[in-house]
C-alpha cells in the first residue's frame, strides 16, 4: 500500500491498531508513538504523537542516537496517559500489532500507563513471531533467519520510509502483517493477551550514568577503565568487535563491551568496517550492521559473524577476564 490515508480500504477483516513506540531512556519511558488504525477493512485513524516522557532523556544518547528525538522536541507535549486517553482509549478492544510486541511495544505501553495510574489489558499479534512462523519456516520467503523489521521489509520489497520513526515503523508493521494475512494459507493463531500484572514498573538506576556522569557515552571511556588479559591465543585478543541487539545475560551492550575489553579486545565499536574482526548479533539486532558486514565480506573482508548467543557466552567463559585495576 503506497498511500496511507483515513478512509482508504485495506485487505483486512477485523479491527486492528498497528503501533510503534520510541523510547527516551533506559527506563523505557515513551517519547513518541505512532499507529495505523483499521476498522472492518478501512483505515479510520492515523496517529503520530510526541510524548513528554515521565523521566529525563538518557544523557549519553542511548535512545536519541536511534530516533533523533530531543528533549526540546517534546517539551510542550502531553504525557503518555494524556495521549492514550485522547487518542487510543477508544481502541482498547482492538487487536494491537507490533514488531517484537511481547518484549517491547506492548509492555512499554502498559508500563507507561501504569506509571500514571491507568491499568488496561491488550490483545496483540507480534509480526516478528508471525514472520518466523510463516515467512521463514512455512513460506520460505526470507533468505535467512533475519527477522528485524527492516530485513523483512527488504525481503518482501516494501519501502522503508524512516527507521525508528514511530509512524513509519507502524506502517512497516502493517505491510508485513497484511502480507502474512494474505499468504498464510490457514488461520492465524489467537492473539496473545498482556495486562499490567506482568509489567515491572520499578525505576532502576542507570549504572553507566552513575559511572560516567553526564558525559556522552563513549566506548573509549569504557576501554580506559578496563585492564586486558595478555593471552595471544584468546578469541578476543587484539580484535575489533561490534555487538548489536540484546543479550540475555547483559542488561546493556555497554556491560557486554566491558567483558569483551577485559578479554583483550583492542576496540569495541558501534559500527562495522573492513577492519572489524567479530560481529556478535543478539536478539532484535540491527539489520544495517549485518548487511554491511556481509557486503564487506563479499568484497574481501574477513568479518566473523556470530548469530549464536550461546556461542558468545562460551567464548567469554573460555577466555578468562582479568580484574579491573583498583
Amino acid at each position: 500500500m503506497k498511500d496511507f490515508k483515513i478512509g482508504a480500504p485495506v485487505p483486512l477483516k477485523g479491527n486492528f491498531v498497528f503501533i510503534d513506540a520510541e523510547l527516551a531512556n533506559r527506563q523505557e519511558d515513551i517519547c513518541q508513538i505512532g499507529a495505523i488504525v483499521v476498522h472492518d477493512g478501512i483505515i479510520v485513524d492515523i496517529i503520530c504523537e510526541f510524548v513528554k516522557p515521565f523521566g529525563e532523556f538518557n544523557n549519553h544518547k542511548y535512545c536519541r542516537d536511534k530516533h533523533g528525538i530531543t528533549p526540546e522536541m517534546v517539551a510542550g507535549s502531553p504525557n503518555f496517559r494524556e495521549v492514550w486517553d485522547n487518542k487510543f482509549d477508544r481502541y482498547n478492544d482492538y487487536i494491537f500489532v507490533a514488531h517484537n510486541a511481547k518484549n517491547a511495544d506492548i509492555p512499554w505501553i502498559l508500563k507507561n500507563l501504569r506509571i500514571y495510574g491507568k491499568e488496561i489489558r491488550l490483545r496483540f499479534y507480534c509480526t516478528l513471531r508471525l514472520a518466523k512462523l510463516y515467512l521463514y519456516e512455512t513460506l520460505h520467503v526470507l533468505p535467512d533467519r533475519e527477522l528485524s523489521r527492516e530485513a523483512i521489509c527488504k525481503a518482501l520489497g516494501f519501502p522503508i520510509e524512516k527507521s525508528h520513526d514511530a509512524l513509519s515503523d507502524a506502517k512497516d508493521c502493517f505491510r508485513i502483517f497484511c502480507y502474512i494475512d494474505e499468504h498464510r494459507g490457514d488461520d492465524l493463531p489467537q492473539p496473545e493477551i498482556y495486562d499490567g500484572n506482568f509489567v515491572r514498573c520499578e525505576r532502576k538506576p542507570d549504572p553507566y550514568k552513575e559511572k560516567y556522569g553526564d558525559r556522552k557515552f563513549s566506548m573509549k571511556e569504557i576501554a580506559a577503565t578496563i585492564s586486558r588479559n595478555d593471552e595471544s591465543d584468546a578469541d578476543f585478543f587484539q580484535k575489533r568487535v561490534v555487538v548489536s541487539g540484546k543479550f540475555e545475560r547483559f542488561k546493556t551492550r555497554e556491560e557486554l563491551a566491558e567483558e569483551i575489553y577485559k578479554r583483550g579486545a583492542i576496540k569495541v565499536l558501534k559500527s562495522v568496517s573492513k577492519k572489524t574482526d567479530l560481529l556478535f548479533l543478539g536478539s532484535d539486532y540491527g539489520a544495517e550492521k549485518l548487511n554491511e558486514a556481509q557486503k564487506l565480506n563479499e568484497e574481501g573482508a574477513h568479518i566473523r559473524i556470530i548469530y549464536d548467543e550461546a556461542l558468545l557466552y562460551r567464548m567469554l567463559e573460555d577466555n578468562a577476564a582479568v580484574e579491573e585495576n583498583k
